[in-house]
């Protein structure tokens, strides 16, 4: 698989929940930090033939910031490890739950994050997520938007992977403040989860690759093996050089806008797989690179 500097087949169960944000954490809960428990040994073995060669940097569930827990709706509610979460086809035991509100926006449980050791110009992503069965986001479009990983540099730049009808017009795609956002108008949402969630996992394969000089750059976007967006020889950056020095954190499952459904949702996610060079799985329709399917 080459090197992966993040995997997550198999985080500990953490009882009652995890949160980390702008208050402190309940009593008796913990934030699960992968190199907490795989240490820096290289040949880790995770699950059957998966191994992690080294892990770069910490990986979070629930240890992102800016998620809103403080409302009325969300007292006691934390992003949860839990059997119950547990994508059906992963080799581990547990997955992590986090909790959406029916409010217009940008109220959750925590996200995750992944701080890598040094900044990512360029990686691949593999991850399965879950919506509760009856998620809502009003019909056929899709979200204002969610923003499903959010990528941020330490001069305050992002690019951030989502759907929304906001900043990308109901389609698939990428954003960010320079002025470079970019989007596929094939799909929508409802395309692959229904126009209210079927409640099943569905796959996310993704490819950034930052610009050296605004001709360069290149990002991809798979669900369930579909190709949603593929994007070569383009600008990210925008010229700017804090963008060109690369992603300091990932946060995933971030903040998003226009959920109608009634009361909270879960959203579950599974088998998260970072890698910071070049998998040897080929995609078979673009032959590009990518994780692919948990082994």
């Amino acid at each position: 698989m080459g090197r992966v500097i993040a995997q997550t087949h198999n985080p500990v169960a953490q009882g009652g929940g995890i949160y980390s944000g702008g208050t402190s954490a309940p009593t008796g809960s913990n934030i699960y930090l992968l190199n907490n428990s795989f240490g820096a040994a290289d040949g880790y073995t995770v699950e059957g033939d998966e191994t992690v060669y080294g892990v770069n940097g910490n990986f979070a569930f629930g240890g992102g910031s800016g998620a809103s827990n403080s409302a009325p709706d969300f007292v006691g509610v934390y992003t949860e490890v839990l059997a119950a979460a547990k994508n059906p086809t992963s080799p581990g035991q547990y997955g992590s739950r986090s909790y959406i509100s029916d409010q217009s926006a940008n109220r959750m449980t925590s996200p995750h994050r992944f701080n890598p050791s040094s900044p990512l110009t360029e990686f691949w992503m593999r991850w399965y997520s879950r919506y509760e069965l009856g998620f809502d986001w009003g019909g056929s479009v899709g979200p204002g938007y969610h923003k499903l990983i959010y990528c941020k540099t330490a001069s305050g730049g992002y690019l951030i992977i989502e759907p929304s009808t906001v900043t990308l017009g109901g389609d698939w795609g990428f954003a960010t403040p320079v002025g470079t956002s970019q989007r596929d108008g094939t799909y929508n949402w409802p395309d692959f989860f229904g126009a209210t969630s079927d409640g099943l996992f569905h796959r996310f394969d993704t490819h950034v690759k930052m610009d050296t000089d605004s001709t360069d750059g290149a990002f991809q976007l798979w669900i369930d093996g579909t190709v949603v967006v593929n994007l070569t020889g383009i600008d990210i950056s925008g010229g700017n050089a804090g963008m060109r020095a690369g992603f300091d954190r990932l946060d995933f499952i971030e903040n998003q806008s226009l959920p109608a459904h009634t009361g909270i949702k879960y959203l579950d996610t599974d088998d998260v797989a970072i890698m910071n060079t070049t998998p040897v799985d080929i995609e078979p329709i673009t032959g590009l690179p990518w994780i692919g399917a948990v082994a």
